[in-house]
């Protein structure tokens, strides 16, 4: 194969081509990216309102959380509160049953008294009729 003037080329064409051609193709996609930025400035009002709509969603849903987080942490200390109520009111029951066992000491001790009371009248009665019966059988 013999090679002529005509087609040899020299590297400085070969760059200078490849550059045009890198040059070409920035420029196509320039065009491009204009295009899509109409294309997205025809599309940016009802996104910007998908977008309002949903950060306001966001917001009211933070809000809403925020609330039962401050209800969670009422209940918490009610249910605190309620803790410290039975225990005080362990010792108040505990008390309670104390002083009604006292008081029905306190009744079975009454009642003991009575009964003693009651033996010694009538150990007493016992007594008199044995000197009753002794008083005759002297004379």
């Amino acid at each position: 194969m013999a090679v002529t003037e005509k087609e040899t080329i020299t590297i400085e064409e070969l760059l200078s081509n490849v550059n045009r051609q890198k040059a070409v193709k920035n420029e196509e996609k320039a065009v491009k990216k204009v295009k899509g930025t109409q294309v997205l400035s025809k599309n940016f009002p009802v996104g910007m309102i998908l977008f309002v709509l949903l950060i306001a969603a966001l917001g009211i849903m933070v809000i809403m959380l925020k609330n039962e987080v401050v209800l969670l942490k009422t209940e918490m200390a009610d249910l605190k509160h309620i803790k410290t109520q039975i225990t005080e009111s362990e010792h108040k029951i505990k008390i309670a049953v104390i002083e009604n066992k006292l008081e029905e000491s306190e009744k079975e001790k009454q009642a003991l008294k009575d009964q003693i009371a009651q033996i010694k009248s009538e150990v007493e009665e016992l007594k008199n009729i044995k000197i009753n019966s002794k008083r005759p059988a002297k004379r």
